[in-house]
C-alpha cells in the first residue's frame, strides 16, 4: 500500500494501516517529511510556492485545531531533534520507521549529504514518551 503518513498527516491509522497490518500488507509511506515541513525548511522556494504542500499540512485549508495540531506537532519534532542534537528530519524519520507497518518510506532528498541523515534516521530509537 502507498499512502501519505507522516508525524503530521497519520489520518490512516484509523482504517487502512491497521487492515495493512492485518492482511501483512506493507506500506510504502510518501511525502514522510511532509513536503520538507518536517525537515524545518521554511524558506525555499518551494515551501514558499508548493501549493500541494499547503494542501496537506498548510493553512490554506486546514482547520484551527488542524493547524493548532499541526503547530503542536512541528514544535515537538523540533524540540526533539534540539535535544538530541540532530536535524528534525531524522527525528520525523526515525519516528516513522519505528510504526508498525511502514517498510520502505519514500524520502525525497536533493543533497548528496542529506542521504547520510536518513540512514542515520535508521539507528535512532525514540523513547516512548517521544514517539507519543
Amino acid at each position: 500500500m502507498q499512502n501519505l503518513y507522516n508525524t503530521v498527516y497519520h489520518e490512516e491509522e484509523r482504517g487502512i494501516n491497521p487492515l495493512c497490518r492485518c492482511l501483512g500488507v506493507g506500506m510504502i509511506t510518501w511525502s514522510t517529511l511532509a513536503r520538507g515541513l518536517l525537515a524545518g525548511k521554511t524558506g525555499t522556494i518551494r515551501a514558499n510556492t508548493d501549493k500541494g504542500r499547503d494542501q496537506w499540512f498548510g493553512k490554506s485549508n486546514a482547520t484551527e485545531l488542524e493547524q493548532a495540531t499541526n503547530d503542536a506537532v512541528l514544535a515537538r519534532v523540533r524540540a526533539i531533534a534540539e535535544t538530541r542534537n540532530v536535524p528534525m528530519a531524522r527525528v520525523a524519520l526515525a519516528w516513522l520507521l519505528g510504526q508498525p507497518g511502514a517498510t520502505a518510506p519514500i524520502v525525497g532528498i536533493n543533497k548528496p549529504e542529506y542521504i547520510e541523515d536518513m540512514i542515520a534516521a535508521l539507528h535512532l530509537q525514540l523513547t516512548t514518551e517521544e514517539v507519543d
